[in-house]
């Protein structure tokens, strides 16, 4: 069984106890199960995972945004974009090629001409493999 909150991602050998201790806090958790092979292709190698941005309200005046990402081997390419709840664009990042492995990832945006409000950070990631993914994560600006 793998327990996947925001943050991270838990395996639990459900045959070898009958417990189970969710995260602390967690809100939103999916759960996965399946054979052990199936999980580690499938769920914790293979995938990408995009967890938390911070910090969550951002500065207009500092606007660098950071967001953690767990990315299969190889090179990954991700991308940040800023819209609004109407899916207008305000600020794009340039292209950063990432190694595989859990990542954190800044974007030094420019925010100072947008209003404070609330908005969509959309992250896209393009692996090696092909992969394509497309998250969004909601961000406060003041």
């Amino acid at each position: 069984l793998v327990i996947e909150n925001s943050n991270s991602v838990e395996v639990t050998e459900m045959n070898t106890t009958n417990k189970l201790f969710l995260p602390k806090g967690a809100h939103q958790l999916k759960f996965h199960y399946g054979d052990n092979q199936y999980i580690k292709d499938q769920l914790l190698e293979n995938n990408v995972r995009v967890g938390a941005m911070f910090p969550n309200p951002v500065n207009r005046t500092a606007g660098d945004l950071t967001i953690a990402v767990s990315l299969p081997e190889g090179k990954n390419e991700v991308s940040m974009q800023l819209v609004n709840m109407l899916g207008n664009s305000f600020a794009t990042s340039p292209v950063q090629t990432v190694a595989g492995g859990r990542q954190y990832i800044t974007w030094k945006a420019d925010l100072a001409s947008v209003a404070s409000g609330i908005y969509l950070v959309r992250i896209g990631v393009n692996t090696s493999m092909g992969q394509q993914r497309f998250e969004y994560r909601r961000i406060v600006i003041e």
